[in-house]
């Protein structure tokens, strides 16, 4: 069941269509408790009882303010259009509660490594309990899940008192309030974006920081995709169109082509010079030998692999990368007796 209220824009500050629907909600509410009152209506409301009073007979006018600020407290939903404001109130197990109809601040631990941003409070979950990603179906699985990974210390979220406890985590949303058509404005995103910005730069960086959904990812500042680059010799690309790059950055990836010894010398010799050349390359575009993933490694005569890798051996660092090596059927161009090529990370 769902009960449904709209309101024109241009005269929500003198109608009775809101008036009269609290009116039956309190009247529904007495009828179910004989216990309860208006008083009682007045507290789950946050609102003076005198107050109340008056705005139920009609005695105080109903502005567009106080109807979002009652209406978030009795958990209807709210959707900004060009001709008015739409509210519903859902049914159901959660009919009776109050809600807690404010921002909803972030979980967790402050100096934890591992970052997770929502969207938004869901209108019947964080913005009726409270508590982010608590009281609804997205907290039900993010829980259960940190909880199989030791990140909360039980696998379900269900109200602020219910004893959960994460360490290094820490739960937050690119939108503290529910937002009309759970999409927040674009105002209210870079607000809360500049805010979670100063938090993180005065906390330790989080190892990692996992996006809920894309829309929070954006309200993140997530980066746009990657594009290639061309790492020209010397910062210049050159007049003619070249047969190949020697290096292209992907994001944080740089490939390198690769890279031969053409002078006279054994297999030791042309393999330190292309060690040496690669290191060069890699130092001056920001990444280093450590920081390769994957080599190839083109052999003239398979009779050199064992001197190739008596030279290959600790030029990597102590977790070199991934490697494949073979020897090419009609020898390397240039006369060289090794040719590299390799991937690495910035």
């Amino acid at each position: 069941m769902k009960t449904t209220l709209t309101v024109s824009a241009d005269q929500m500050s003198r109608t009775t269509s809101f008036r009269l629907f609290l009116q039956q909600e309190l009247a529904r509410r007495c009828s179910r408790n004989s216990q309860y009152s208006l008083r009682s209506f007045a507290l789950q409301l946050d609102k003076d009882h005198s107050t109340l009073s008056q705005l139920l007979r009609g005695k105080r006018p109903m502005t567009a303010k106080m109807i979002e600020q009652i209406g978030s407290r009795l958990g209807l939903e709210r959707d900004d259009g060009l001709h008015g404001i739409s509210l519903g109130l859902r049914g159901g197990a959660f009919r009776d509660q109050v809600y807690w109809g404010r921002p909803v601040p972030a979980y967790g631990d402050p100096l934890a490594r591992l970052l997770i941003v929502g969207l938004a409070p869901a209108a019947h979950g964080g913005n009726r309990t409270g508590r982010i990603f608590t009281g609804d179906s997205s907290g039900s699985w993010l829980y259960a899940a940190l909880h199989k990974t030791g990140f909360s210390n039980q696998p379900d979220s269900t109200g602020r008192d219910d004893g959960l406890r994460l360490t290094d985590c820490y739960v937050t949303a690119a939108a503290h309030c529910a937002p009309p058509q759970n999409k927040p404005t674009p105002t209210k995103t870079n607000t809360v974006r500049t805010n979670r910005r100063k938090f993180l730069t005065s906390a330790p960086v989080a190892a990692a920081a996992v996006a809920a959904v894309p829309a929070a990812a954006a309200a993140q500042g997530t980066p746009s995709a990657p594009v290639k680059k061309v790492l020209w010799n010397d910062g210049k690309k050159p007049e003619k169109t070249p047969l190949f790059s020697g290096a292209v950055q992907y994001g944080n990836l740089i490939f390198i082509s690769g890279i031969g010894a053409h002078f006279e010398g054994d297999i030791k010799a042309h393999t330190k010079h292309v060690l040496d050349e690669i290191q060069k390359k890699l130092e001056s575009v920001g990444s280093s030998m450590e920081k390769v993933l994957k080599v190839n490694v083109y052999l003239n005569d398979l009779k050199d692999y064992a001197g190739m890798n008596e030279m290959f051996l600790g030029r990597f660092g102590s977790e070199p990368g991934v490697r494949t090596t073979i020897a090419a059927a009609g020898g390397i161009p240039g006369n060289s007796l090794v040719e590299i090529d390799c991937i690495a990370c910035i």
